[in-house]
């Protein structure tokens, strides 16, 4: 279990209280609206130290992130 503690990546407006799946939800949410881009995507990925899978999951987002760009830059999309 995850420990939720104030923070500068805290706003006034975080409400979930201490709660690890609020407090996940809350920064991806505050991520996604500062992308003002409708070219970008946010991949949001928690994780903890000792979970190797994640390295795995980055390479997916990263490629995803490769390949929709170059579809767009291409006019495929």
């Amino acid at each position: 279990s995850a420990r939720v503690s104030s923070g500068p990546w805290l706003s006034l407006s975080y409400t979930g209280g201490c709660n690890f799946d609020n407090a996940c939800k809350f920064i991806a949410n505050r991520f996604s609206e500062l992308n003002k881009s409708e070219y970008k995507t946010v991949y949001c990925q928690f994780t903890v130290a000792t979970e190797t899978d994640n390295v795995r999951k980055v390479f997916l987002c990263v490629k995803d992130i490769i390949l929709q760009n170059n579809l767009r830059d291409n006019g495929l999309i």
